[in-house]
C-alpha cells in the first residue's frame, strides 16, 4: 500500500506514483511518433525520390511550393490542436456532449475551408507561381505544380484533422495506421507517376493527392462503423458557440505554420539573392532537417497535448508536471543526438539528395553546422507554447509562434545578410531560437513572481484550486482502512466538518472496493485518487488504466450495496473512459 502524509499549505494527502500515467503516455507516444513518422518522414523520403528520379531543380520546385502546404497545415493545426485540446479538457471534466459538439464544429469548418482553398488555388496558380518563384527561373513549372497541388486541400485537411482527434478519442493506433496508409500510397505513386507515366515533378503533387484521398476513404469507412466509439457529429446551431473557443486555442500553435509560409517564401528569395541556386538548394536542405526532427517533436507534442489537457481538466497538477518533464527528457535526448550527427557529418544530407560533392562541402556543410544548433533549444519554447494555449494565455503563445515563425528570422536576415552574405541567413535562424528561449525564461519568471502563488515553475503549473489529497493506492487495497483514516484526518485539518471528512473517507473506501472487484484479481492496477475542494463542493476522482470498465454501472449487481451507499451520500457519481484510463468522479456537497 502506498500512502504517506506531508505538510502542504495546510495539510494534504500526498503519496503519488506515476505508473498509470507513464504506462499510458508511453503507449500513446509510440503510435503518435509513428504517425509523425508517416507524415514527416514521408515528406523527407518524397523529396529524396523527387531529387533522385528527376534533378535538384525539382527539389527546389517542391520547396518553393511548400508555403501552400503550410497553409493547409495551418488550417488543420488550428482546428486539430484547438479542437482536440478542448475535446480532452471536456472529456476529463466528464462533459461528453460538449466534447462531441467541439469535434463536429471542427470537422464542418475544415470541409468548408478546404473546398474554398481548392477553388482559389486552381484559379490563382499562375499568380502564386510568380510570387513564390520570383527570381528562381522556375515559375512556369511551379505554376503547373501548384495547380495540381490545390486539388489536395480537402483530403489533406480533413484526414489530418481527423487523425489529430483520434488520440484524444482513445485511438492513437488508428491515427498511425491511416497516416501510414496515406503516405505509403503517396510514395508508391511518386514512382508510378514520375517514372512510369513521365509526369515530371507534377507527378509528386498527383501522388500526394492520391495518397491522402485513399487515407480519407479509410477514415470514413472506419468512422461509419465505429462512430459511437470515436465521437458523434451533431448538426445543430448549438455547435456554433464553440467556434471561437476552437480557433483561439489552436491559433497560437497553428500560427507557426502561417509564419513558416512567410519565412519560407522570404528565405527562398534571400537565398537566391545572396547565393543563387545553391542558396535555394541549401535552404531546401534546412527545411528537410526541420522536417526530419519534427517527426519526434510532433510525436511528443501530439502525445503531451491530450494528456496535459485531460489532466488539467481533472486538475491533476502532479500528473501535469510529470508528463511535461517526461516529454522534456525525451526531447532533450533526441535533439542532442540529431545535433551531434549533423555536426560530425554535415555532408550526409547533401549526399542523400544527390547534390554535387563540391557544392556539398563548400555551401551545404558550413550552413548545416550553423543552423543545427537550433535543435538544442527550439523544442523548449515550442513545448511551453502548447501548454500556454491550454492555460488560456493565448496571446503569449501567439507571440512565441509569430516570433519563431517569421518575425525574428526575417528581421535578423535583413540585418545580417548584407553584412555576412548567405551565412547571415543561417545565423538569423539560429539567433531566432536563442533569443526566444532566453526571453521565454525571463517572462515565465515574471509571471510566476506576479501571480501571487497561483503559478509555479518554468512550466507554469496552476496551483489555484485547493487539493486535499493526491495519492496512489495499490489495487489489492490491503490497507484501505489506514488510507481512509489518514484522508479523514487530512480533510479535518483543512477545516472540513467532521461529517464531511467522514463522507470523503467513506467515498474513497467504497469506490476503491468497487473498482478492485470489477477489475478482478488478475488485472489489479494502481488507483490514482485526487481529492479537491471547489466552491461548495468536494470532488473525488478515481483513475485506473485498462479496458473500458464502468465501475458504477447498474449491471454490477455484486457492488449494488456499495453503489447505493455512494448515491445516498453524494450529489453525483459519473464515469468516463479517456486516453485508456477509467475515470470515475464523486461529487459531495460541503
Amino acid at each position: 500500500m502506498i500512502t504517506t502524509l506531508q505538510n502542504g499549505a495546510d495539510a494534504s494527502a500526498e503519496s503519488r506514483n506515476y505508473r498509470n500515467i507513464r504506462k499510458k503516455y508511453l503507449q500513446y507516444l509510440i503510435p503518435c511518433t509513428l504517425t509523425a513518422v508517416a507524415t514527416s518522414l514521408s515528406s523527407f523520403v518524397d523529396s529524396i525520390i523527387v531529387s533522385n528520379l528527376l534533378d535538384a531543380s525539382a527539389l527546389s520546385i517542391v520547396n518553393l511550393a511548400s508555403p501552400v502546404m503550410f497553409v493547409f497545415s495551418t488550417v488543420y493545426t488550428i482546428l486539430g490542436v484547438g479542437g482536440s485540446a478542448m475535446y480532452s479538457v471536456n472529456r476529463g471534466n466528464h462533459d461528453r456532449k460538449k466534447a462531441d459538439e467541439i469535434f463536429s464544429m471542427a470537422m464542418i469548418i475544415a470541409i468548408v475551408i478546404s473546398v474554398f482553398l481548392s477553388v482559389v488555388g486552381v484559379l490563382s496558380s499562375p499568380l502564386l507561381a510568380q510570387l513564390l518563384g520570383r527570381g528562381s527561373g522556375l515559375e512556369v513549372e511551379l505554376s503547373s505544380f501548384l495547380k495540381v497541388q490545390a486539388y489536395s486541400a480537402l483530403p489533406i485537411i480533413v484526414s489530418c484533422l481527423f487523425a489529430m482527434f483520434l488520440p484524444a478519442c482513445g485511438h492513437p493506433v488508428l491515427a498511425t495506421v491511416v497516416n501510414m496508409v496515406s503516405n505509403a500510397v503517396n510514395l508508391v505513386f511518386d514512382v508510378i507517376f514520375i517514372k512510369w507515366f513521365k509526369m515530371g515533378v507534377n507527378g509528386a503533387a498527383m501522388a500526394t493527392l492520391t495518397g491522402f484521398s485513399v487515407g480519407l476513404i479509410v477514415l470514413l469507412v472506419v468512422y461509419l462503423r465505429r462512430k459511437d466509439d470515436i465521437a458523434q457529429i451533431h448538426f445543430s446551431t448549438g455547435i456554433l458557440r464553440h467556434f471561437k473557443e476552437i480557433i483561439t486555442t489552436g491559433l497560437p500553435v497553428a500560427s507557426t505554420q502561417i509564419g513558416y509560409a512567410i519565412k519560407v517564401s522570404f528565405c527562398n528569395f534571400y537565398a537566391a539573392k545572396f547565393a543563387g541556386e545553391s542558396g535555394v538548394l541549401t535552404f531546401a536542405i534546412y527545411m528537410q532537417v526541420m522536417s526530419l526532427i519534427s517527426i519526434f517533436l510532433a510525436g511528443v507534442f501530439d502525445t503531451l497535448l491530450p494528456f496535459y489537457s485531460t489532466l488539467k481538466g481533472l486538475n491533476d497538477r502532479k500528473g501535469q508536471t510529470y508528463v511535461i518533464r517526461l516529454s522534456a527528457v525525451i526531447l532533450t535526448v533526441v535533439s542532442s543526438v540529431f545535433f551531434l550527427i549533423l555536426q560530425l557529418w554535415p555532408q550526409g544530407l547533401a549526399y542523400i539528395f544527390a547534390i554535387d560533392p563540391t557544392a556539398a562541402s563548400e555551401v551545404v556543410a558550413p550552413a548545416v553546422r550553423i543552423f543545427s544548433w537550433v535543435l538544442l533549444c527550439r523544442w523548449v519554447y515550442l513545448e511551453i507554447r502548447n501548454i500556454l494555449s491550454v492555460l488560456g494565455m493565448k496571446w503569449y503563445s501567439l507571440m512565441i509562434s509569430l516570433a519563431d515563425g517569421f518575425v525574428l528570422p526575417v528581421l535578423l536576415s535583413v540585418i545580417l545578410c548584407p553584412i555576412m552574405g548567405i551565412n547571415g541567413l543561417w545565423w538569423a535562424l539560429l539567433l531566432t531560437s536563442a533569443v526566444i528561449t532566453v526571453t521565454v525564461f525571463i517572462i515565465n519568471r515574471v509571471i510566476v513572481k506576479r501571480s501571487g502563488g497561483r503559478y509555479k515553475g518554468f512550466w507554469l503549473i496552476d496551483e489555484s484550486s485547493k487539493m486535499l489529497g493526491n495519492l496512489t493506492i495499490d489495487g489489492d487495497l490491503n490497507n484501505i482502512s489506514t488510507v481512509t483514516r489518514e484522508i479523514e484526518q487530512v480533510c479535518r485539518k483543512n477545516e472540513l466538518m467532521m461529517s464531511r471528512a467522514m463522507l470523503v473517507a467513506i467515498s474513497v473506501e467504497e469506490m476503491s472496493i468497487i473498482i478492485r472487484d470489477n477489475i478482478g484479481e488478475r488485472n489489479l492496477t494502481p488507483i490514482d485518487i485526487l481529492i479537491q475542494k471547489r466552491d461548495d463542493e468536494i470532488m473525488v476522482d478515481f483513475c485506473s488504466v485498462g479496458t473500458p470498465l464502468n465501475s458504477v454501472a447498474r449491471e454490477h449487481e455484486e457492488d449494488f450495496d456499495n453503489f447505493e451507499m455512494l448515491k445516498r451520500i453524494s450529489k453525483s457519481v459519473t464515469y468516463d473512459y479517456v486516453l485508456g484510463m477509467n475515470i470515475t468522479r464523486i461529487v459531495l456537497s460541503l
